[in-house]
């Protein structure tokens, strides 16, 4: 029976479905709160009776059997992701609705390894005051080995604080360049807000134009018919005055 060995604090273990077993994931360098989802590495290994690891080791012990069912059982129904320190993260829904993606909260509470026979230590900075202030997790590597070796971890430490600083300005940066696109965003709609306005009045002005020149015309056309009418009448009445005249001769 093969066991999993949970080397590095930087690697947790979860469970997503009891069917498959426990997940191992690695932690991918120093991140602000919250942690998401493309942060996790999945390492392609279930821990579950038939598979190639069949058992968890942590320390000098190793977790298998009924034990093994009782851990997978309780990562299930709690949603955790625990490392071999006993931190760990619970996942909530993002609020960014687009990206529909996990993001994990640092639990203050650590896990409780000692009633499966785990003894644990505690090496990452892990207070509350980071917590609450959001500051980047800090997983300290053991410096044990040689010299090359604790200068390798040493290089690869500094390297992913470099990171986390850089995820830290890359995310003001996009968070100042959404400010800017919806003030944009904004700004376009009250323009054409405007335009549209102008135009409803521009509409109007000309229906209003266009009312007057139909009741102008009906009044012209009013003025022209009892013009002719009085026209008609007065030439009626010097035909009749004609005729009174020519028999007046005869």
């Amino acid at each position: 029976m093969a066991a999993y060995t949970m080397q590095s604090d930087k690697f947790f273990v979860g469970c997503y479905d009891t069917g498959d077993g426990i997940q191992v994931y690695e932690l991918d360098g120093l991140y602000m709160l919250p942690v998401k989802s493309k942060h996790w590495n999945y390492s392609d290994l279930n821990i579950r009776p038939g598979n190639k690891y069949e058992a968890l080791k942590i320390g000098d012990k190793e977790i298998w059997g009924d034990h093994l069912k009782e851990l997978t059982n309780d990562l299930y129904n709690s949603g955790l992701m625990v490392n071999r320190e006993g931190l760990c993260f619970l996942p909530t829904k993002a609020a960014a609705a687009l990206e529909m993606e996990l993001e994990y909260y640092r639990m203050y509470d650590l896990y409780d390894w000692s009633k499966y026979g785990v003894k644990t230590s505690l090496t990452t900075r892990w207070d509350r005051r980071d917590i609450v202030y959001g500051r980047p997790l800090d997983i300290v590597e053991s410096m044990k080995g040689d010299g090359s070796e604790v200068e390798l971890r040493k290089k690869r430490m500094e390297i992913d604080r470099m990171k986390a600083e850089f995820e830290v300005v890359e995310g003001k940066r996009e968070e100042e360049l959404k400010d800017k696109q919806e003030e944009m965003e904004k700004m376009k709609r009250e323009h054409e807000e405007v335009l549209e306005e102008i135009e409803i009045r521009k509409q109007e002005e000309l229906k209003m134009k266009d009312d007057e020149i139909v009741v102008l015309k009906r009044a012209n056309k009013e003025e022209l018919d009892a013009l002719e009418q009085r026209k008609g009448e007065e030439l009626i009445e010097k035909v009749e005055e004609i005729e009174k005249l020519k028999c007046m001769y005869q």
